[in-house]
């Protein structure tokens, strides 16, 4: 008997090799297991909208329906986890931006969804997780207004939020992380400019931690609130931001949550700069 490779089982994407995700938002095709589309697209010109695949993201099939001088804004972010959860947003006002003046934005060399830092984002009213929780965000930082920005937050009034809370011009300014401590957590500090950046922030009570690119930043507590619905780009934006000082100004490229601690972090932050070429 002989045995046929197939490219799936040569090349396992990211989420065949860790499968267990709560839910995973990304431009690129995270598994093979999954057939369907990555984003659902507003173009501006007549208000249509459609989904498009990873390939057909990054293949220029999405640019060409938006046009030539349109834009296109996220309707939907769909969950590669095949666990449904999807990130959506119906407001068009609210609707971050993938496509602009016809041409898809790229943050590097790969594609990225831009919040506005005004009042763009992204949710979840049904996502419910305890800790242990890891998410994993690769996105940038664009703002030059003084203000925070928050990457994701639990939707309602509980507290599962990393930030920047940097001023203008500094980026190095102070990472922040907390599930509901009573008292500021202390930040940790890491310049990524306008760069992209790959942070894994796991909160687990007293054993929370941090890391960026690909190294520990800081270890403690940050309290033991679990996530309960999901806020991209604000502070539980639901339906506007807690406070416009707190929106994203920058992008998202790719954000996957694992329902406990990733032991396999190092290996799926190898695959993300792999694929990203965030850092040496």
């Amino acid at each position: 008997m002989s045995w046929v490779i197939t490219g799936q089982e040569a090349d396992p994407l990211l989420l065949d090799s860790y499968s267990d995700a709560a839910a995973a938002y990304s431009l690129r095709q995270l598994s093979w297991a999954y057939g369907g589309p990555a984003v659902r697209v507003r173009r501006s010109n007549d208000n249509a909208e459609q989904d498009f695949t990873a390939t057909q993201v990054s293949d220029g099939t999405l640019a060409a329906w938006v046009g030539v001088g349109n834009n296109g804004f996220v309707r939907t972010w769909y969950d590669q986890s095949q666990n449904g959860r999807h990130l959506g947003q119906s407001t068009t006002a609210n609707q971050p931006q993938i496509v602009s003046s016809g041409s898809l934005i790229l943050k590097g060399t790969r594609p990225s969804i831009d919040f506005d830092g005004s009042n763009d984002r992204l949710i979840n009213s049904t996502i419910s997780l305890s800790q242990p929780i890891t998410h994993v965000v690769v996105g940038s930082r664009d703002d030059a207004s003084g203000t925070a920005d928050t990457y994701f937050d639990s939707l309602n009034s509980v507290q599962h939020v990393f930030y920047n809370d940097g001023s203008a011009g500094v980026p190095a300014h102070n990472w922040r992380f907390n599930a509901g401590k009573s008292s500021p957590f202390p930040g940790f500090t890491y310049s990524s400019g306008t760069n992209l950046f790959l942070a894994s922030i796991y909160f687990s009570g007293t054993s929370s931690n941090a890391r960026m690119n690909g190294a520990q930043r800081l270890a403690g507590d940050t309290s033991t609130n679990g996530l309960l619905g999901l806020s991209v780009g604000d502070l539980r934006g639901n339906p506007t931001p807690i406070d416009p000082n707190y929106v994203l100004d920058g992008k998202i490229s790719e954000y996957i949550i694992f329902p406990f601690n990733q032991s396999g972090i190092v290996a799926i932050e190898a695959n993300i700069n792999a694929y990203y070429s965030i850092y040496p």
